[in-house]
């Protein structure tokens, strides 16, 4: 038995917003409630209220769903599902680096699911599941310019005989030249995907033919993808069935849901990319099929996803619990780190999101324990995998929240989209955006304490250190003159945690009857904190 994991949101015959995720019946009848903020794992200080603020972006009667946008060097494009006239029509917003709209919402004269965006330099394209020929779905996209207009109008990218789904958090991608486009494609609705991309220049024209991405027999789903500026990776979730024993199961029901990369060259002037290399797994426990996500740092990508804690047979698919779960992996495929437990928090941890703010990656996933109240929460992940803090609330409001990131770190700042819906009933709420300050890993927070045990060549030097959740190295600076600070404690202390912790030296070979400036120091990857200059005398002889 071959089941379809297609992670994408898209619109049913009925109506209804979807993430089309099979056997996660669930969902296949209600709708999300979208908060897009993604944050470093640090500790829940590091993201007080005053670094987040929210604002309207698609907010009319009608029901609508926004969760991609893309930057063009001066305004926001956020691609968004439905209207006031309908939950289907394909839209959008530009919004400023304030958060307030510029220009009216822009229409595309088409239907579908939600749209993923991206820029070239020049104009935006914004991709989309079209359902004009439902259930046999189609990839189309729109052009549109930095003002707002459309570009031409709407084309096709792949009308194949089936079901075409695009199903992954990042769908399309600029290499510098021209687009990549990936989706799902599937010879009937539910049937077993196989995972495709197709290159689009920057005029609508198709750069070569598809390419099919997977090169197992089912796919799976949820292709999503990234770019570090040589080769493309793309990420997604494929079924494995087996008649033998895994994992203490066995038969046809024994399955399990693995993480496959593949690597793609980006494109030429006239020559589309190629596949490089074959399949290489990520992960081969049992992972979820609720969502995963990658992103790149400049020398590794870290890919998350969730992962069941039993086989869908033994606890059914709402019966296990879900952790978050991460690898490191290298531009040559091979796994940089061991399996990083994001959280392991008890219930249902699913959908989890990543970007990195040029300092550290940014982890958020919903918490779906409660059906009724999906909370949002945060962890941050240091460049070489360790985890940085305690995980955070991110969004704990009434109602179901979902989280998404666009991964777009501008002027301090990363943006991302809120789809607040109040009950689970299939229907969509507001899109509003939000911005968090970017760089929340905190330097120390360091007091210099009094002098005590002083003698004619000695004094016991004391403070505390809070290392803000990074592990911090603590050390006294000292000297006969203020604000020189020729001389440090000998000794280092290592401290890690999110309280103030007591830190003390006893420094010798000090002249008697001396007057001495000191004072605290720390340092985490953060930076360097001191705290203030306080004096002590030595005994006479």
């Amino acid at each position: 038995m071959v089941r379809n994991i297609s992670c994408s949101s898209v619109p049913n015959k009925f109506g209804v917003l979807w993430y089309s995720v099979a056997l996660f019946s669930f969902l296949l009848t209600i709708t999300f409630s979208v908060l897009s903020l993604f944050a470093e794992q640090g500790d829940a200080s590091e993201l007080s209220s005053a670094s987040i603020s929210m604002f309207p972006i698609a907010t009319t009667s009608g029901r609508e769903f926004g969760l991609s946008a893309a930057f063009d060097g001066t305004n926001y494009l956020v691609g968004i599902q439905g209207d006031q006239k309908d939950h289907a029509d394909i839209t959008a917003q530009l919004v400023s680096q304030t958060g307030a709209l510029v220009g009216s919402r822009i229409s595309v004269p088409r239907t579908g699911g939600v749209p993923s965006v991206a820029f070239d330099g020049n104009n935006y394209l914004m991709v989309w599941g079209d359902d004009a020929n439902y259930p046999n779905d189609d990839i189309y996209g729109q052009f549109i310019s930095t003002a707002g207009t459309l570009v031409g109008t709407p084309f096709a990218i792949n009308q194949a005989a089936g079901y075409q789904d695009q199903s992954g958090l990042r769908s399309v991608i600029f290499d510098g030249l021209n687009y990549f486009v990936v989706w799902g494609s599937a010879p009937v609705r539910d049937g077993c995907n196989d995972e495709y991309g197709q290159f689009v220049k920057p005029n609508g024209q198709l750069l070569g033919s598809p390419i099919k991405i997977n090169q197992t027999g089912c796919g799976g789903g949820g292709t999503t993808l990234t770019f570090d500026g040589t080769r493309i990776l793309a990420v997604w979730l494929s079924e494995w069935t087996s008649g033998g024993t895994r994992n203490g199961c066995s038969g046809d029901d024994c399955e399990a849901v693995n993480v496959i990369g593949q690597f793609i060259t980006k494109s030429g002037a006239g020559t589309p990319g190629a596949l490089l290399g074959n399949n290489f797994w990520i992960s081969e426990s049992p992972v979820s099929k609720h969502g995963l996500s990658v992103s790149f740092n400049g020398t590794n990508y870290l890919v998350v996803f969730p992962e069941d804690t039993g086989l869908w047979n033994v606890c059914g698919d709402n019966g296990c619990n879900y952790n978050i779960s991460a690898y490191l992996v290298t531009t040559g495929g091979t796994l940089a780190s061991s399996k990083i437990a994001v959280t392991s928090a008890d219930g249902q941890q699913r959908y989890p999101f990543v970007v990195f703010d040029g300092t550290n990656y940014l982890v958020t996933w919903i918490d779906m324990t409660d059906t009724t109240n999906w909370d949002i929460y945060g962890q941050y992940i240091s460049n070489s995998g360790t985890i940085v803090g305690s995980p955070f609330p991110v969004d704990t409001d009434n109602g179901n929240q979902f989280g998404g990131f666009t991964g777009l770190a501008v002027d301090g700042k990363l943006f991302g989209m809120v789809n607040n819906v109040d009950t689970i009933d299939g229907k969509i709420g507001d899109v509003y955006g939000m911005f968090l300050s970017v760089g929340s890993a905190t330097s120390p927070k360091v007091t210099t304490g009094a002098a005590t045990h002083i003698t004619k060549t000695s004094a016991k030097l004391s403070g505390t250190v809070n290392p803000e959740g990074l592990s911090t190295t603590a050390w006294f600076e000292y000297s006969k003159t203020s604000g020189s600070y020729t001389k440090k404690s000998k000794k280092k202390k290592k401290l890690n945690g999110t309280a103030d912790l007591p830190v003390s030296f006893t420094v010798f070979r000090l002249s008697p009857g001396t007057k001495y400036y000191y004072r605290l120091a720390a340092e985490n990857e953060a930076g360097a904190s001191h705290g203030s200059e306080l004096t002590f005398t030595t005994l006479s002889k």
